[in-house]
């Protein structure tokens, strides 16, 4: 699949928090979750705990950010999404909540 689509291989995957409100795992806003273009994470990048609640919420973006290099779309049609931890926040009895703005950027 990458070598069939080197887009892949050229770009990486950034989700910024842009919003967090009592976040148990201590996500503020300006942190970055980066992933290369298969959608590793690159830890060194990264913040050093990470949630599995606000990574999960990253699974339907990735996916979509996948069928555009997949089908040789151009990803400045729809860079961005943002997207909500799936903690329910402390508002309702969670831990917290994280809101992400999902990008595609150039690989470094």
């Amino acid at each position: 699949m990458v070598t069939e689509t080197p887009e892949f291989v050229k770009s990486r995957i950034v989700a910024e928090v842009i919003e967090s409100h009592g976040c148990h795992a201590g996500h503020k806003v300006g942190q970055k979750f980066v992933m290369d273009g298969n959608g590793q994470l690159i830890t060194r990048e990264c913040p050093e705990k990470m949630c599995l609640f606000a990574l999960s919420a990253l699974e339907s973006p990735v996916n979509a950010i996948y069928e555009r290099f997949l089908s040789h779309s151009d990803p400045k049609n729809e860079r961005t999404a943002v997207v909500q931890c799936h903690d329910v926040g402390l508002d309702k009895g969670g831990w917290g909540k994280v809101l992400m703005k999902v990008s595609v950027e150039p690989a470094r």
